[in-house]
């Protein structure tokens, strides 16, 4: 497909034009789909990506990488709980797909959800960013999730409840 060959080149306007006619010809052809998508992503162009992944995620649901794609479409234009939706179907797709988990956490952090965010982060491998949202997690919860993680039995870790969340970060944290 020539739009494949302007995507690597880097030139989207002219991928998505090829890509936008490849379609005309084969209507809903999830490679060329997948292609369009990936251009429009690139470009920034989020809300013409998003009903691309969503007619993908439509036509392979089975597909980890659309969801993954989908998810990403949405946390970047601000939709953290459809976000998470997609992410974690990826994830549960492919338990072996570090990506999910990762923006998985990100997803969960800007929803407030900081215990799920913590223990996502800690799980991609990504300390620096668990360490960034440890204050919002109770020290018992940060606990066992750090047992979990390093793979400690569930029924040797502590049963003892969980302290209150604490309130969100203020809006000058980014994350």
């Amino acid at each position: 497909i020539a739009g494949n060959e302007l995507l690597r080149q880097g030139q989207l306007k002219d991928a998505q034009r090829e890509l936008i006619g490849a379609l005309a010809m084969r209507p809903g052809d999830p490679k060329v789909l997948a292609l369009l998508g990936i251009s429009y992503f690139r470009g920034g162009q989020f809300n013409e990506a998003r009903p691309i992944y969503q007619e993908l995620v439509a036509q392979v649901p089975q597909d980890a990488s659309h969801r993954l794609n989908l998810g990403l479409v949405h946390l970047k234009l601000g939709d953290a709980a459809a976000a998470i939706v997609e992410l974690e179907k990826s994830r549960d797709l492919d338990p072996s797909q570090g990506r999910a988990v990762s923006y998985l956490g990100l997803a969960y952090a800007r929803s407030g959800r900081f215990v799920e965010a913590y223990q996502g982060f800690l799980m991609a491998g990504q300390d620096d960013l668990a360490t960034e949202i440890e204050e919002q997690v109770p020290v018992a919860e940060r606990e066992r999730i750090r047992a979990l993680v390093r793979g400690v039995p569930s029924e040797e870790i502590s049963a003892e409840p969980a302290a209150p969340i604490a309130a969100p970060p203020s809006e000058s944290q980014q994350f």
